[in-house]
């Protein structure tokens, strides 16, 4: 936090900061996918496209849950130990390792 500078005011504006990069990252990565499948339909071909098309949707699905595991693990971390709770954080950190 700077000189004479809230907490809130700097909630605010790392929250702002933080929403303009993630719209700014889907931007981009939308237009990456447009512009490349065109490109790899016509070099895998149909049965190619459909096998990397498979290969990504699953790649992508485990990507999300490893996402979703890893926030959550981050929170339950957090939690215990902002509430000093040592011995629940051992066994949290043994149970996600």
């Amino acid at each position: 936090m700077g000189e004479g500078g809230s907490v809130a005011e700097v909630k605010d504006g790392s929250v702002a900061r933080n929403a303009s990069s993630s719209y700014l990252f889907r931007l981009v990565y939308g237009l990456i996918v447009l512009l490349l499948t065109p490109y790899l339909f016509r070099r895998l071909g149909v049965a190619g496209f459909g096998t990397y098309s498979v290969i990504f949707a699953i790649a992508t699905v485990f990507d999300g849950l490893q996402s979703s595991y890893s926030t959550g693990v981050a929170k339950i971390v957090a939690e215990l130990r902002g509430g000093g709770r040592r011995r629940e954080l051992l066994e949290a950190h043994t149970t996600a390792t």
